[in-house]
C-alpha cells in the first residue's frame, strides 16, 4: 500500500519541488519511507524496490535524520565519542563503528565503506555526517577545508543577563559585526601542555598579541546571545562555528569567561548530571551535496536528557516554555559569514 502511494505522489514531480513538499518526512520516524526516495537520480525522483530479508534496524544509540547512496546524517548523544580511540571505548562503541555496523547488516556484507568528514566531542550531541562512498568523503572533506559549509551550535553558560554576556565576549577581544552577532577571533594552541587527565586542554592567544608560535591556529567563531532562564542563571548563545579546531568552542568561550555549563575541563565547576554531557549541542549543518552539488542542511532539534532539562529551568513548565522560545530563535538561520 505505501509503495502504491509513494509512487503515485512521486510521479511527475520534478526535484525541487519533491524536496520542498518532503522536508517533514525526513526525520527518523519515517525514515523506512524515506530512504526508497533516491532525490538524486537523473531529472526525475524514482521509487527504489524494496530488498526483502535486510535489517535497516537504525544503529542505537544514533538517530537516522536522512540516508542517501552518499551520505548518512545521524543524530549523535552526548557521551558517545565520534570514533574509536578513547580510552575506555570498547569495540563498537563508537558513531563510526556503529554507522558501519549498520551498513553491513543492511547490505548483508562483512564490511562496508564509512567515512567520516568531521567530529563531534565526546560530551556534546547533535548532528554528524558520514559519507558512504570514498569519491563522497574526499569532496565533503573539501568543502570542509575550503570552509563551504555552516556548522550552527547552541550552547549554555553561566550568566545571569545577555548585557553581562555581551561584555565578557567584547572584553575577551571579540569585534561586534551587528547589533546581534560578535565575533571572537583568536588563535588556539594545540600544542599546550596536557593537563593531569587523557584530555588536552588548548590554550587560547588574542589574535595579534604574543609572540608567534608555528603551532598556533586561527580560530573564528560567531557568538550571538539569544536569551537567559532567570531561575537558573543560564545564558542561551547561538555560535556559528568559522574554523574548525579541536575543542574551539570551548576554550574561546571559557577565554572570555564564559565557560559551557558541565565543562570541567575549561573551567566549569562541576558535571551537569551522571550523565556528563555539556550545554553544547550542534543543532545544524548545512553544505554542498557531494553530487548534486546543491546546498543542503540537516537540522536536529536539542536533547531531551537529564542535563538539559536542568539547563532549561527548575520546573517543567519553565523548561517547556524556555525550549519552546530556544527553538523558535534557533530556526532563524543566520547568513553564511566565511567571509570574515
Amino acid at each position: 500500500m505505501a509503495s502504491r502511494l509513494v509512487s503515485r505522489f512521486v510521479r511527475g514531480q520534478n526535484q525541487s519541488r519533491l524536496a520542498e513538499r518532503c522536508i517533514p518526512l525526513f526525520t527518523s520516524d519515517y525514515f523506512h519511507l524515506c530512504r526508497r526516495l533516491d532525490m538524486w537520480s537523473n531529472a526525475r525522483c524514482r521509487v527504489l524496490p524494496q530488498i526483502r530479508g535486510v535489517c535497516t534496524t537504525p544503529p542505537e544509540p544514533l538517530r537516522i535524520l536522512f540516508e542517501d547512496n552518499h551520505l548518512l546524517v545521524v543524530s549523535k548523544p552526548a557521551g558517545l565519542s565520534s570514533q574509536p580511540g578513547d580510552k575506555g571505548d570498547n569495540r563498537g562503541s563508537n558513531s563510526l563503528d556503529l554507522a558501519k555496523k549498520y551498513l553491513c547488516e543492511k547490505r548483508k556484507k562483512d564490511t562496508a565503506y564509512v567515512g567520516l568528514v568531521h567530529r563531534l566531542d565526546r560530551n556534546v550531541s547533535g548532528v554528524l555526517v558520514f559519507a558512504k562512498t570514498s569519491k563522497a568523503a574526499a569532496r565533503l572533506s573539501q568543502s570542509f577545508r575550503d570552509r563551504r559549509t555552516q556548522k550552527l551550535y547552541i550552547a549554555a553558560v553561566n550568566c545571569k543577563d545577555l548585557f553581562e554576556v555581551e561584555n565578557r565576549l567584547l572584553q575577551g577581544g571579540g569585534v561586534r559585526v551587528d547589533s546581534k552577532c560578535i565575533l571572537l577571533h583568536h588563535n588556539v594552541d594545540p600544542a599546550s601542555s596536557p593537563k593531569p587527565s587523557r584530555t588536552q586542554c588548548f590554550d587560547v592567544v588574542p589574535e595579534g598579541q604574543g609572540v608567534y608560535r608555528g603551532s598556533l591556529q586561527s580560530a573564528k567563531l560567531l557568538v550571538s546571545p539569544l536569551a537567559v532562564c532567570s531561575s537558573s542563571s543560564i545564558a542561551y548563545l547561538k555560535l556559528e562555528l568559522l574554523t574548525g579546531r579541536k575543542h574551539q568552542i570551548r576554550a574561546q568561550l571559557a577565554y572570555c569567561g564564559l565557560p559551557i555549563s558541565g565543562d570541567c575541563l575549561y573551567g566549569h565547576p562541576g558535571p551537569l548530571s551522571s550523565d556528563r554531557a555539556l550545554g553544547l549541542h550542534a543543532y545544524s549543518i548545512a553544505f554542498p551535496h557531494p553530487t548534486t552539488k546543491e546546498w543542503v542542511r540537516f537540522s536536529v532539534e536539542l536533547p531531551r536528557t537529564l542535563s538539559w532539562k536542568l539547563l532549561l529551568g527548575k520546573s517543567s513548565e519553565e523548561s517547556t516554555r524556555t525550549l519552546e522560545k530556544l527553538e523558535e530563535l534557533m530556526n532563524d538561520i543566520p547568513h553564511h559569514l566565511n567571509e570574515i
